[in-house]
């Protein structure tokens, strides 16, 4: 086959965010016959050719199964197929690339080709967004259906989108791959060729990012959550803040900022264990994922343990549902506009013993409908859901579910990017499980869970779904790790929110 060159990746304004360059290359294949005392003399001849490299280093890219450590090979995973041509280093120089050619009965397995390689712009533009490319054959060894039925397309080191938008448009991006037919002789040489099909470049992708809204915000978020983590006694681990910023009349997503952010250059590569540990807390996109807290620079278990002592992305959505809650209560007829009621502070429903309570037990006296909504009144709200509670006794959660869904919560935003989550109504399981009552502290107050979906629309065009890899995939593969942290998505907003 010959590869075909994959697409570029442009901001709305025709910035490039992804794209590809040539590079020479230096790659290894496992050949028959070789001990491990052979794969170390390799190694020892390669460092003094290939400038900036170690044996150490080596012989761990070259993937046969063995590590150097305090001085001796030991037996280690391997990360990929020991068919598997393994890059060594990249961007040979004409000296490098001479003595190899010169050279290639000394280095058995080695030579010497031109890959493209995939590079991302150096100021990180959406990073989670634009999403990364691995080989095929990782995303092979992930069971992803998409991939597998389209085996034949693709060679085992041709790059494919694995998240974001590399992804969602991988069928667009990729092209098609040509060939070329030959005459073999019965030794398997082949004798001339019979026939060329030139590849088909990728299409290139406009996306509806706009970098320089995109950076600034960015940027912003990055200088204040330092600001608020010294000055808001509540806010000292707030290290995350996710940022969804769109077009009023068109619902193009023109920004989403999930941070921290990372350096997605490192993908092409293939992050090693060390450099995977640090960005884990940075891949997931945290717009429309559940994303982790970042817990750096704690490592192993015990960043295990401090991760669940804090939220994730996933947050209850909060008093902005207050006012829907109102326009239900008077499109329902359970209120009217001129609606006046005294705000004791705590309210009691059901048979007087469950109570709800404004912030802080502040007693709001009279109150109108606006007025609820600007002192964010809870028992305001909760008056108005036991009214439908009582009116519609086991409807009334999908009274409320109909208006949540109108506006957009709840249900999904068709946002073409990968795995976009379904989310959960947790006032719906309230209901179910103990009834319409109890479903008004989770539906009608703060409805944990009930906008647990990206309110965004979509970057380049319609949503792709991405299959889920299991939680039990090999702990060892930074691949394996980042699709299980990607497996789920969270709220969206057009503010930014930092979570602690």
């Amino acid at each position: 086959m010959i590869l075909a060159p994959r697409g570029s990746i442009y901001d709305r304004n025709g910035r490039l965010i992804a794209h590809n360059r040539a590079s020479f290359v230096a790659v290894f294949r496992e050949t028959e016959g070789m001990s491990k005392d052979d794969y170390l003399r390799l190694a020892e001849k390669l460092e003094q050719v290939l400038a900036g490299t170690d044996k150490a280093s080596l012989l761990k890219r070259m993937d046969i199964g063995y590590e150097l450590k305090d001085g001796r090979l030991v037996e280690t995973a391997r990360m990929s197929p020991a068919y598997m041509e393994k890059e060594l280093k990249r961007d040979l120089s004409p000296e490098e690339l001479a003595y190899i050619a010169e050279h290639r009965s000394e280095l058995p397995g080695i030579s010497a080709v031109t890959r493209p390689v995939r590079v991302y712009a150096s100021e990180q533009v959406a990073v989670q967004a634009i999403g990364y490319v691995r080989p095929f054959y990782v995303a092979d060894q992930l069971g992803l259906d998409f991939y597998r039925e389209q085996k034949d397309a693709y060679l085992p080191n041709q790059m494919v989108g694995l998240d974001g938008v590399e992804r969602s448009y991988e069928e667009a991006l990729r092209g098609k791959n040509g060939y070329r037919l030959y005459l073999v002789g019965a030794d398997q040489t082949a004798l001339h060729q019979v026939q060329e099909v030139p590849p088909q470049p990728g299409y290139d992708v406009h996306v509806t990012i706009d970098q320089r809204v995109q950076l600034e915000i960015r940027d912003y978020i990055k200088e204040f959550l330092p600001k608020l983590r010294r000055t808001i006694p509540d806010a000292t681990n707030a290290k995350g803040a996710y940022a969804v910023a769109m077009e009023v009349k068109t619902g193009k997503v023109v920004a989403m900022v999930s941070y921290p952010e990372y350096d997605p250059n490192v993908w092409v590569d293939g992050p090693d264990q060390a450099t995977y540990e640090q960005i884990q807390y940075a891949v997931t996109n945290g717009t429309i994922r559940e994303a982790p807290y970042d817990v750096r620079p704690k490592t192993g278990e015990a960043a295990v343990q401090e991760n669940y002592k804090h939220p994730k992305s996933i947050v209850p959505a909060g008093s902005v549902v207050k006012p829907l809650t109102v326009m239900m209560g008077l499109s329902e007829q359970l209120i009217d506009p001129h609606d006046q009621w005294f705000d004791p502070g705590v309210y009691h429903y059901g048979k007087g013993s469950d109570k709800i309570r404004n912030d802080g037990g502040r007693a709001y006296g009279m109150l109108s409908p606006e007025k609820a909504i600007q002192k964010s009144s809870n028992t305001y709200m909760a008056r108005i859901g036991e009214r439908l509670a009582e009116r519609e006794g086991a409807a009334a959660a999908g009274v409320l579910q109909r208006y949540y869904h109108a506006f957009g919560l709840g249900v999904p935003t068709g946002v073409d990017l990968p795995g976009e989550s379904g989310g959960t109504e947790d006032y719906l399981v309230m209901d179910k499980q103990y009834g319409p009552l109890a479903a008004i502290g989770s539906g009608f107050i703060w409805p944990a869970g009930a906008d647990d979906r990206p309110a965004a629309r979509p970057i380049c065009g319609h949503n792709r779904q991405q299959r889920q890899t299991a939680e039990a995939a090999d702990r060892r593969s930074p691949d394996r790790r980042a699709r299980r942290n990607g497996a789920r998505f969270s709220t969206g907003g057009n503010q930014y929110g930092a979570a602690a």
